[in-house]
């Protein structure tokens, strides 16, 4: 018991259906969940999992006041659960977000989230971490979502080892038993565990990203240098995370051994 709570990983899922335990995109984590607790338990280890749903959320819309921006917080953190939410994503090791299409794109609740959540596409506080991207469709535009989801999550610095859309008939079960479906869990639950396990992925638009965002944080320090009034809270965020000193992406992965 001791080694498994030494192997012990958390993964924080959030499903943005006002559906809940009900919705097809639910049901679709609790079944990846079950494959990847089953596929860690075989090798010694334990999942301890979350899954969040919009009226666990309880978050408000951004009201586009640029704040997280300019000084690397939002206002409106301490006034809704926005401030536990993201406190469980940084200390979770793996992070899955799951939307149903809705008008082909996200769900309000799932936009309204990743809106508030803007503030990380610029700091990348992520990076380290396993991602998953579900989405849910009766017929089409799962792929924009997954798209869409994929570049929000990965801009944040999380590595995406799976990126799924699962159709399914309108009114109608999720089928538990598709052999397709299965299988696809079941792969992704590997990667999912060996991305959690040091194994992460990123790709030549993440690398360049990080790179982007770090000479225009390093031109924000001499400009706070240059006239000490001035302070950027974004900056300060990245000078917290450390990433100063680290020329790529892989250079933080590397020597921070994540």
């Amino acid at each position: 018991m001791v080694e498994m709570d030494k192997n012990k990983k958390s993964v924080i899922v959030l499903v943005g259906s006002r559906a809940e335990k009900n919705s097809n995109t639910g049901k679709l984590c609790v079944a990846f969940l079950d494959v990847l607790k089953k596929s860690a338990y075989s090798q010694g280890s334990l999942i301890q999992s979350e899954i969040l749903y919009p009226s666990d959320w309880n978050i408000m819309p951004c009201r586009s006041c640029g704040t997280c921006f300019r000084k690397g917080f939002c206002p409106l953190d301490q006034k809704d659960g926005m401030a536990m939410l993201k406190n469980k994503i940084r200390k979770s090791d793996g992070i899955i977000f799951a939307s149903p299409v809705y008008a082909a794109a996200v769900s309000g609740d799932m936009k309204i989230l990743v809106d508030r959540l803007a503030g990380w596409l610029h700091t990348m506080p992520l990076i380290g971490k396993t991602a998953g991207v579900f989405s849910t469709a009766d017929s089409n535009n799962g792929d924009a979502v997954t798209s869409y989801l994929n570049k929000m999550v990965g801009l944040m610095g999380a590595s995406i080892v799976i990126s799924q859309n699962v159709f399914i008939h309108f009114g109608t079960l999720l089928l538990k038993d598709d052999e397709l479906l299965n299988s696809v869990l079941k792969e992704g639950a590997v990667k999912f565990w060996e991305g959690m396990g040091g194994k992460l992925e990123y790709n030549l638009e993440q690398e360049e990203y990080f790179h982007i965002q770090n000479l225009r944080f390093h031109k924000l320090l001499e400009i706070e240098q240059q006239y000490p009034g001035l302070s950027f809270g974004e900056k300060r965020i990245w000078e917290e995370q450390g990433y100063f000193k680290y020329n790529s992406l892989q250079e933080v992965i590397r020597e921070k051994n994540i």
